[in-house]
């Protein structure tokens, strides 16, 4: 790894090694390191044998901690739930580990930087490489922000959610969900899926991954998809203030679409009490993610000054961007909004704009 990988890595961690041998080490498979590349550090191995070790116990000690009504057997099933191989290769890749291992050529080629068991052990001993670096306080750090049982038990909870939906699918007459490829990059042996979620033939919800399995885990947002099925009474009794708490759930967890449709809600006053400045909030979250119907939103409530100031500037603005993703009612509404501007006497140029700027400064 070269120095801005080895920064780079570090940063996502949350730990500056004195030594960034040890984490060198760490990232060095078997496979690499048999190669007898020149100057290379020696494989993970020993890492990964001690770290598997230290992950146990500190985890161990922060469900005794966390958990203190919690039976034994309880707190052994959650412990090995969370050193699983499982958990600890979908936090190596929310890292981005696998592009960070060096792996011999043979493996490497046969989809090495996708295998669970590489990048779970990776983990382990990025781990060993810590305390052997500062001791046991930064490992506990590290499991605590990283690996912590309530926050585990939090992300389990929503993995159940998703065994719901499936049970809601399959149990009711009229509820169909596919997962569909919509796109394929990459060269065969490390190809990249798209996979769109749709219900009943309505979009919800967008993944992508290094299989189609993993791609349709990261379509399937069950809370928003719950939200649809409750506001479209599919397979469910119609219920929008259901749906609202679901797109709630799914809006915090930075879903664009979710955020979209409760701001799309509050301005209804459907199932929620109609908020225009809630409106306005979650559609400008989605906005940040460029969800198109968000910004055309936008758009319309700046120009009409719905719950807000009426700011033509800002109504061309979210317009425009929209009509840029090739929105085609965004692209109707900002030809009308430029032909009232102009039929208004409303001049404004890029000038006009930086002298405003330097009366403020």
């Amino acid at each position: 790894m070269d120095k801005l990988t080895i920064a780079a890595l570090q940063e996502k961690l949350g730990y500056r090694f004195n030594d960034d041998s040890l984490l060198r080490m760490a990232m060095t498979h078997s496979s690499y390191a048999n190669e007898l590349h020149w100057g290379s550090p020696p494989s993970n191995e020993r890492l990964e044998f001690l770290g598997d070790s230290l992950l146990g116990m500190a985890v161990a000690v922060q469900i005794y901690n966390e958990e203190p009504k919690m039976p034994e057997g309880k707190m052994t099933r959650l412990r090995a739930d969370i050193v699983c191989e499982k958990t600890l290769a979908a936090l190596a890749r929310s890292f981005g580990l696998g592009d960070c291992i060096s792996l011999g050529k043979g493996e490497a080629l046969s989809g090495g930087r996708e295998r669970p068991s590489i990048l779970a052990d990776a983990v382990e001993a990025i781990i060993a490489a810590i305390y052997l670096d500062g001791g046991l306080e930064p490992v506990s750090g590290f499991i605590e922000r990283f690996l912590s049982p309530k926050e585990f038990k939090a992300r389990k909870g929503i993995t159940d959610y998703k065994s719901k939906l499936q049970e809601i699918i399959h149990t009711r007459a009229g509820v169909e969900l596919n997962y569909v490829v919509v796109d394929e990059s990459g060269p065969d042996h490390l190809k990249t899926y798209t996979v769109e979620a749709r219900i009943n033939g309505r979009y919800a919800g967008r993944g992508t991954g290094k299989s189609r399995k993993a791609a349709e885990q990261g379509a399937a947002d069950a809370q928003y998809q719950l939200a649809l099925l409750y506001l479209n009474g599919q397979g469910l009794k119609k219920d929008p203030a259901e749906a609202a708490v679901w797109f709630a759930k799914a809006a915090n967890q930075g879903n664009a679409r979710a955020q979209y449709d409760l701001g799309s809600l509050y301005y209804q006053g459907l199932g929620v009490e109609k908020d225009l400045a809630k409106t306005v909030h979650w559609y400008e979250q989605a906005a940040e993610q460029d969800n198109a119907d968000a910004l055309y939103g936008l758009g319309n409530i700046y120009y009409r000054g719905e719950g807000v100031e009426k700011d033509w500037k800002k109504a061309v603005n979210y317009l425009a961007r929209a009509a840029g993703k090739g929105h085609a009612e965004a692209t109707e509404a900002l030809k009308a909004v430029l032909g009232a501007v102009m039929s208004s006497n409303i001049h404004f140029s890029m000038a006009e704009d930086k002298e405003d700027e330097e009366e403020d400064i």
